[in-house]
């Protein structure tokens, strides 16, 4: 064995998440005293109450004797917008929690941005990207980035986004090549490089072709997945998005279409 992962639904809300954490560390605790380290990784959205992550910030700090800490925050984007994307999610709980888990002190932690590129994410990744930079810069601890992409919900594939997103995507890589040659500077290891990467593939792919199959399908598909969301959760997505203004009306002319 060489990681164990905890991951989704929320494993910090999961009924027996705690009795988890205490079984590992009486099964593993005989076996650590080399000091090889095996890796725990959780995906968590950060989302729950401060008693709760104060429960598990110190079972963390027991297990870190034992295993590398890797801790996956899922979240594309920050604030309003990340509450839009992860209905449900509060961005107060989730700063909250990764400050603290940051200013721990617990040993062996490794801290991730869990990203999930969606069609709604493109034009937040420099805002995330700041945040995190900000995270490294008052924590002075590291905060790499994973990369995912919808791809099983056609109508939340970034691949349908216009020409005019491209310009999201320029912005976060040259932030992304920005922050990597400091940290080469400093002689410092990340991530960022291969995330930037990944924008570069993703960005290459846009605009979808207007023939691609289903494509005006999926357009459709996004309009009216915005106008439910926006009608079931009395959100307004035109004023958490307003840069989508006219890709939306885009897609609203799909509905015109035989």
């Amino acid at each position: 064995i060489e990681d164990i992962s905890l991951i989704g639904g929320e494993p910090l809300l999961a009924k027996n998440f705690y009795d988890t954490l205490s079984r590992l560390e009486h099964v593993f605790g005989p076996v650590a005293k080399d000091k090889n380290y095996l890796g725990l990784t959780l995906v968590s959205n950060l989302n729950a109450s401060e008693k709760v992550f104060s429960k598990f910030l110190k079972h963390a700090a027991k297990l870190s004797n034992l295993f590398s800490i890797k801790v996956s925050a899922s979240t594309e984007a920050c604030g309003g917008r990340a509450e839009y994307i992860r209905f449900g999610l509060s961005w107060k709980n989730f700063v909250r929690n990764t400050e603290a888990l940051l200013n721990s002190g617990i040993e062996n932690l490794v801290f991730s941005f869990q990203t999930t590129i969606n069609s709604l994410s493109i034009s937040s990744l420099t805002s995330l990207i700041e945040f995190a930079i900000d995270l490294e810069t008052k924590f002075n601890h590291s905060v790499h980035l994973k990369f995912n992409v919808v791809n099983s919900n056609p109508h939340l594939s970034p691949r349908i986004l216009t020409e005019d997103f491209k310009f999201y995507l320029d912005q976060a890589m040259g932030l992304l090549h920005k922050k990597n040659r400091v940290d080469l500077k400093k002689s410092k290891q990340n991530n960022w490089e291969t995330f930037a990467k990944h924008l570069k593939n993703l960005r290459d792919q846009l605009p979808a072709q207007p023939s691609e199959p289903h494509l005006q399908a999926a357009r459709k598909m996004f309009y009216n997945y915005i106008k439910d969301h926006d009608l079931k959760r009395k959100t307004t997505f035109e004023k958490t998005f307003p840069e989508y203004k006219d890709f939306l009306s885009l897609c609203k002319e799909t509905l015109r279409a035989p």
